[in-house]
């Protein structure tokens, strides 16, 4: 499974046990879990600023590499 936008998984993540966590961090170490892209939010290529995608996507892999120890591999951009 993979999981794109970080934002609205960090507000799962938020309200979860620690025995949900620990085993969310078993999948995403066992490679079935996979976080891809790693932005905040997947941006809208059309109505952004470069600043605003640099911004965004540093702020979810940020938040990847702080609370789960992560760093995407591959990418994801739907739009």
């Amino acid at each position: 499974f993979i999981q794109v936008e970080v934002s609205f998984f960090s507000l799962w993540w938020s309200n979860q046990t620690a025995d949900t966590r620990s085993k969310v961090l078993s999948l995403v170490s066992e490679g079935r879990l996979e976080f891809v892209g790693g932005g905040w939010v997947m941006h809208d290529e059309m109505v952004t600023t470069i600043d605003a995608m640099a911004n965004q996507m540093t702020l979810g892999l940020q938040w990847l590499k702080q609370e789960l120890g992560v760093r995407p591999r591959h990418a994801w951009q739907i739009d």
